[in-house]
């Protein structure tokens, strides 16, 4: 798996088409291994590729560089949970071929009756279900001063406010942070595998 910069995130994130292509290519690696491990469940190998993908544009586009994560384990997170998303549909029976032909003279497909983009139920549960886990293993993991800083982080405090609030400087917050991050890091890489 190649490095991403987080420069080359945020350009992908403007819409720079050529910088998104490269980001989504440097995790194709992840995606492949989560659909042959899911594929294992019965699940069509190309849906789960699919899914894969879908998640590295979700992660794309959440990624926060100041975030602590590195891009690789954020997008590893967000695969894996469309990927279990695709897993748990076909498990309640849910699974559809959107080339299907419906109506009374089948001139239509399903795909042509599925509602605007936008985030559906299941993706608004899987981001929540995805956020907590993220949240407990930074608050949960490493001694409690660096819990103290990640709390703030996950609050949306600025490196200043949760400075006032634990009587440090924007840099020993920062540095804190980041010692956090490296306690919880084995922590998020279990999570995803």
């Amino acid at each position: 798996m190649t490095p991403v910069s987080a420069d080359l995130v945020e350009r992908a994130q403007r819409g720079d088409k050529r910088a998104l292509a490269l980001v989504v290519a440097s995790v194709e690696a992840l995606v492949m291994r989560g659909a042959k491990r899911i594929r294992r469940a019965g699940l069509d190998y190309e849906d789960v590729v699919q899914e894969g993908r879908l998640g590295t544009l979700k992660a794309v586009a959440t990624f926060k560089p100041d975030g602590g994560a590195s891009f690789a384990t954020w997008a590893a997170l967000w695969i894996r949970a469309y990927q279990m998303r695709a897993l748990k549909a076909v498990a309640r029976g849910e699974a559809v071929s959107l080339d299907e032909p419906i109506g009374e003279d089948e001139s239509a497909l399903r795909i042509d009756t599925l509602p605007a983009p936008g985030p559906s139920p299941e993706e608004k549960a899987a981001d929540v279900e995805l956020r907590e886990a993220v949240a407990h293993v930074v608050t949960a993991t490493g001694p409690k001063p660096f819990r103290e800083v990640m709390r703030g982080q996950l609050r949306g405090e600025m490196l200043r406010e949760t400075g006032s609030r634990l009587g440090l400087t924007r840099e020993a917050v920062r540095l804190r942070r980041m010692r956090a991050l490296e306690f919880a890091r084995p922590a998020l890489e279990k999570l995803v595998s």
